[in-house]
């Protein structure tokens, strides 16, 4: 895969993930708005049930039409928040849902960007060492290079050895491996000795393009795991009044 494919790829995965995150934000922020509803409705309620009570003490007991609008008034918003209720419980399923995809769809985004990074890297570090080959002091400096790496191999096959039998290390396979692992240690570890020498490294560095840079999760998309708690709760508190 070339570098513009994957970047081609990484747009379009981006592209997904954004969209799943704003149908995710569009659920969230309908589930918010009828609990707000609800919210406001119950304060209707309390305040209607004093009403009609205060206004039958005020009647001596009497049940005047204003009770009974009061009472109906109470009734009818008992109603309405209860089916709101129902339907927030309906679309926290939907919710569920859009939190799944949206986790399937972020997992694919990372991977693409991962993919791209690294395929980016490759392109553009490979395009400036042909280049930096053509500057007089590079043979040199890539000799110097060598040098460096060929000596960090040595000394983790010599560090190897005090711990090792050398057959053991060149013939066994698992002492293959930990000879490879350790030279690939050793050479890493030197050849960022090496970087550091050139850049600033230390005080960390933004990527260049944009492209390339995460976004990072929304709320939304961990919401907290007793956010459909509310529904039953809130029914269940209205049926015992």
């Amino acid at each position: 895969m070339t570098k513009d494919e994957a970047l081609k790829t990484l747009e379009q995965k981006r592209a997904d993930y954004e969209a799943g995150r704003k149908r995710l934000v569009q659920i969230t922020d309908r589930i918010d708005r009828q609990k707000r509803s609800v919210l406001t409705l119950d304060q209707d309620i309390k305040a209607l049930d004093k009403q009609w009570r205060d206004e039958l003490r005020k009647k001596d007991g009497v049940v005047s039409d204003s009770v009974r609008t009061l009472q109906a008034q109470k009734s009818q918003s008992e109603e309405a928040a209860t089916e709101i209720d129902t339907m927030i419980q309906e679309v926290e399923l939907h919710l569920e849902d859009a939190c799944k995809e949206v986790k399937a769809l972020r997992s694919q985004y990372l991977s693409a960007l991962s993919q791209a990074r690294i395929i980016t890297e490759k392109e553009n570090m490979g395009a400036l060492i042909e280049q930096s080959k053509a500057y007089p002091g590079t043979p040199d400096l890539l000799s110097a290079i060598k040098d460096s790496l060929a000596i960090a191999e040595q000394s983790a096959f010599d560090f190897l050895s005090t711990v090792h039998p050398t057959g053991w290390i060149t013939h066994r396979d698992e002492g293959k491996r930990e000879l490879a692992e350790a030279v690939h240690a050793a050479q890493a570890k030197r050849l960022l000795e090496i970087f550091k020498t050139l850049t600033d490294i230390d005080q960390g560095h933004e990527l260049a393009s944009e492209k390339l840079t995460v976004l990072q999760p929304i709320s939304a998309e961990t919401p907290p795991s007793d956010q459909g708690i509310h529904s039953a709760f809130t029914s269940v508190m209205r049926i015992s009044r």
